[in-house]
């Protein structure tokens, strides 16, 4: 295919636009469609018919009959301009060979579309052959071209001028003999430009649902029963939820461990078994215990589907607000049969009848006959229906897609071709859907301005408290300490969204123990080192008390974040007493297992080399990492102060 203007994108890009929308509406709408791809002026052959006998030269098979999917868009952006020519009529043949071979299968309807610039010459020789087997095989043929036809039955943009070579209008006269009907007429009806398709595939296609019908009996009173099957009408439509977390550096779902921990609010943050939790709801200020047995005794139980009618109603005593669920129902008793319409009402208790004083029994509230009439007049100047004898729709909703989905697929999409880049801004012409019509806005802005002046308005600041849930489940008479703003280090000048989420870190927990040491140490104006390696210090020994595999990661990860703030604090004589204790605490409980895996992450006490001021040598540190011998006696610089905080953590 060649190329366009320089002014203009070439004819290859715009038909590899043309291909990407159309294939990306099938992958996004979940169609059932199969599509294959067949590229002609390629510089190798690969098809049946050119392997089976001589022709068909330059046409390739790219993809044959299958589902639309990612695999086959992110080839077409790979599509590059070729300078060789090949008969576009061969390449017809091959396409229908290829919708031929696979008649196997089941397909209501075939179609070929053929995207060209028609600046290689055709064989016409043929050419009756062709039009009979398409014919034949009941094959719908479409062509996209890349200027508009001039003629009737033009489908294209015909305000643009065009320069047609003759080359191109031979290839048109090949194209109307074709597509000539029955009648002996020329039909150029299926024939457009590409900006033409541009604009009509610009908008993703909605998603294609097969109905299937609930079978059920309609039983009225315990006389009559009918057989009836409900379908669903109108209903809410979501995206399907197949989101996967995955590692963000390798793409892999397999990379990402999950860990949910049940603790008891208190102190030490014992943890709970998940066996060992039933279901509480509160009661007030209490909270009322509700096991799996008493769940399964209050449920409703029923002897299989039921669809009973409990009464009868006017249509004018059901008001709109009383419509309950997400779907309206068509009710068939059988099929080309006249229909009922279900929609969902509630029960007098699920009613909720709030009562609201009258604004006019306030003389402050109540409005003036020049405000009841703006009101008015802005109502009136906002109907979404022509003032005319055919009452047309101003916006269309019924045609308008949903500018959710059409965000979602865009951005779906884009991740695809380009999984580094940002999201992409969102399409023109989405935002152009969700505005007003023109008409309606240039009628009800001098209402508006009549309304903000007869209505002025005036902002009230109003700063509220927000309750987390932790806050509510609490007693209310029992003071709490209010969290003191801490005054952070040079590292944390500077405010994250990482900080915002971390909360109101108080105490090193059982969850996360080295994310909360680490955040702890840093608010000094609130905790001394001392005291919060005395809390870690807890945890480690809590870990090593339970003698479990499970544990023995998240006490290493306690132990390295330990060592590390310690040799930036240089409290390297804390870390190492405790690490000594420690030492002696897994000989006497026999944890060899958790000694291995220390000593393959080389966490070991900290040297004269790592930290100025031990008196540990590099010799001592690699003996410690021995369980059967005892390193060379060391001592250190002791505070009377640093002698008690380690004292009471032992």
């Amino acid at each position: 295919m060649g190329h366009g203007s320089l002014q203009e994108e070439s004819h290859i890009e715009l038909a590899k636009k043309v291909i990407t929308l159309f294939v990306q509406r099938k992958v996004f709408a979940e169609s059932k469609d199969e599509v294959a791809l067949v590229l002609f002026g390629c510089e190798e052959t690969r098809n049946l018919l050119a392997e089976e006998g001589d022709g068909y030269r330059h046409v390739v098979v790219q993809q044959p009959l299958q589902l639309a999917d990612f695999a086959l868009l992110e080839y077409v952006q790979s599509l590059r301009s070729s300078t060789l020519q090949a008969d576009f009529l061969d390449a017809l043949v091959v396409s229908m060979d290829v919708l031929q071979r696979s008649s196997g299968k089941k397909f209501e309807k075939m179609c070929i579309c053929m995207l060209s610039d028609l600046s290689s010459p055709a064989d016409t020789d043929n050419l009756d052959i062709i039009v009979a087997n398409l014919n034949k095989l009941g094959i719908t043929l479409q062509f996209f071209l890349p200027f508009p036809l001039d003629k009737v039955g033009n489908q294209g943009d015909g305000k643009e001028s065009y320069a047609v070579t003759p080359q191109q209008k031979e290839g048109l006269n090949v194209i109307q003999q074709i597509l000539q009907d029955s009648d002996g007429l020329d039909s150029l009806d299926e024939v457009y430009s590409f900006r033409y398709v541009l604009e009509q595939l610009a908008f993703f296609k909605k998603l294609e649902k097969r109905p299937y019908p609930w079978q059920c009996c309609l039983t009225i009173g315990s006389n009559y029963s009918i057989p009836i099957s409900a379908y669903k009408v109108v209903t809410e439509q979501t995206p399907r939820k197949t989101w996967t977390t995955v590692d963000a550096e390798s793409e892999l779902a397999n990379d990402v461990k999950r860990e949910q921990v049940y603790c008891l609010d208190d102190e030490d943050e014992t943890e709970v078994k998940k066996d060992g939790l039933i279901q509480g709801y509160r009661y007030g200020r209490d909270i009322i215990p509700f096991a799996v047995a008493d769940e399964q005794q209050l449920k409703y139980k029923t002897d299989g589907k039921c669809f009973s009618v409990l009464g009868f109603s006017t249509a004018a005593q059901i008001r709109r607000h009383h419509y309950l669920g997400n779907q309206v129902l068509q009710i068939a008793p059988r099929k080309d049969d006249e229909c009922l319409m279900f929609i969902q009402l509630p029960f007098a208790e699920d009613v909720r009848d709030c009562s609201f004083p009258s604004m006019r029994n306030s003389k402050k509230f109540t409005p003036t006959d020049e405000q009841l009439k703006a009101v008015d007049t802005l109502i009136d100047t906002m109907k979404l229906v022509e003032d005319d004898d055919e009452n047309d729709d101003l916006f269309p909703v019924s045609t308008k897609t949903n500018p959710r989905f059409q965000r979602l697929f865009q951005c779906l999409q884009h991740k695809a071709f380009y999984p580094k880049k940002p999201l992409p801004p969102i399409m023109p012409r989405v935002l152009e859907m969700l505005e007003p019509p023109t008409k309606v806005i240039d009628a009800s802005i001098p209402a508006l301005k009549l309304l903000t002046k007869l209505f002025p308005l005036k902002p009230i600041i109003k700063c509220k408290e927000a309750n987390r849930g932790q806050d509510v489940l609490q007693e209310s008479d029992i003071p709490k300490r209010p969290l003191k703003k801490a005054r952070l280090d040079n590292d944390w000048d500077k405010f994250n969204l990482e900080m915002l989420a971390e909360g109101d870190v108080t105490k090193v927990g059982t969850v996360e123990p080295a994310k909360d040491f680490c955040i702890l140490v840093r608010q000094k104006e609130l905790f001394t080192f001392q005291e919060v390696a005395q809390q870690l210090e807890g945890c480690v020994l809590r870990f090593l008390e339970l003698d479990n595999s499970l544990y023995y990661a998240k006490t290493l990860d306690c132990l390295k974040a330990y060592r590390d703030e310690a040799r930036k604090e240089k409290e390297h004589a804390l870390y190492n007493a405790f690490l000594q204790n420690m030492k002696n605490s897994v000989k006497q409980k026999s944890l060899q297992d958790f000694w291995k895996l220390l000593v393959q992450d080389r966490i070991s006490l900290l040297s004269k080399a790592e930290v100025q001021g031990s008196c540990v040598t590099m010799q001592e540190s690699e003996e410690f990492l021995n369980l059967g011998e005892e390193p060379a006696e060391f001592k250190e610089e002791w505070a009377a102060d640093d002698v008690d905080d380690l004292l009471d953590a032992m």
